[in-house]
């Protein structure tokens, strides 16, 4: 059976209703977003507010399918989710209240064809990776909802930042608030010749001093922003030495964009005040020509 076909059935599953009611509903929603093409809402921070006032205290758990197949592989074929690696909703967690506020999508890998061994494997250890972390973090919000003082949020969203015919990565953002607010963002890059993890070793020469090379580029960037910019980053401060940036990891965040540009990434707090937000820096081409593969 073809995908064409599939897609068929699939929709004369819909209309005999012999698909679930969540079912129906996330395949309507999906069709309707395909056909006006409009991209995904991105989250905002503050965007959950005080609308549903007569529900504040209540905990609005909603469980997306554990995908059923059918909608997943029919969501699959819509034109514009994806191409070869695709992104559908494995759940959501919303909760409301005046003390307390989330705002949780959870997504999950697909892929577009059958026969990608390694790349269904990698998406699995992915997908089970943004799975863990999700639950804790709901875990953790869940865990302070019977304290009678303070306020928090948690907000998760994602966003598929590039998609070529060699790289896919999908970022995670999660927003932590109580009293004071953390933004991190985790970053999952496949290789899609190999289907395998992207590591940044992966994108040099062997035996090359990569991490030098980078770091050194990202200090002269840091330099020019603070001069043009007053961009308050900590770099050749003698009042906070010990915080100076110096060099990046070898596990150091990154992706590769759509121009095939190396971006390396930092979280709130990581190479400037927290109040400077998460930052990145795409690394001049230049600098690492000679190294990379």
């Amino acid at each position: 059976m073809d995908r064409m076909e599939a897609l068929q059935q699939v929709r004369e599953e819909y209309h005999n209703h012999e698909m679930s009611a969540q079912g129906v509903e996330q395949l309507n929603l999906a069709l309707r977003s395909a056909q006006n093409n409009k991209q995904k809402n991105r989250w905002k921070k503050g965007a959950l507010r005080p609308v549903l006032a007569l529900m504040a205290a209540t905990l609005l758990f909603v469980l997306l399918p554990n995908m059923d197949a059918r909608v997943a592989y029919a969501m699959e074929q819509i034109p514009g989710i994806g191409e070869l690696v695709q992104v559908v909703v494995f759940r959501n967690y919303t909760y409301e209240s005046d003390r307390n506020n989330a705002d949780v999508t959870v997504p999950e890998l697909v892929m577009a064809e059958e026969n990608q061994q390694q790349l269904e494997m990698t998406a699995q250890e992915i997908n089970q990776e943004i799975e863990t972390l999700t639950d804790q973090y709901v875990a953790e919000f869940t865990k302070t909802l019977s304290y009678e003082e303070g306020y928090q949020d948690l907000y998760i969203n994602h966003e598929v930042i590039a998609s070529t015919q060699q790289f896919f990565t999908l970022k995670l953002i999660v927003y932590q608030g109580a009293g004071s607010g953390y933004e991190q963002h985790f970053f999952y890059t496949i290789d899609l010749n190999s289907g395998e993890r992207m590591q940044l070793k992966d994108l040099f020469l062997d035996n090359t001093d990569y991490l030098s090379a980078i770091s050194e580029d990202i200090q002269a960037q840091m330099r020019q922003q603070k001069a043009q910019e007053d961009i308050p980053y900590w770099i050749d401060d003698p009042t906070v030495e010990e915080w100076n940036f110096e060099t990046i990891k070898e596990d150091q965040t990154f992706y590769v964009n759509e121009d095939n540009e190396l971006v390396i990434c930092f979280n709130e707090g990581d190479v400037a005040p927290m109040y400077v937000g998460c930052v990145e820096f795409v690394i001049n081409q230049d600098a690492i020509a000679s190294i990379r593969r």
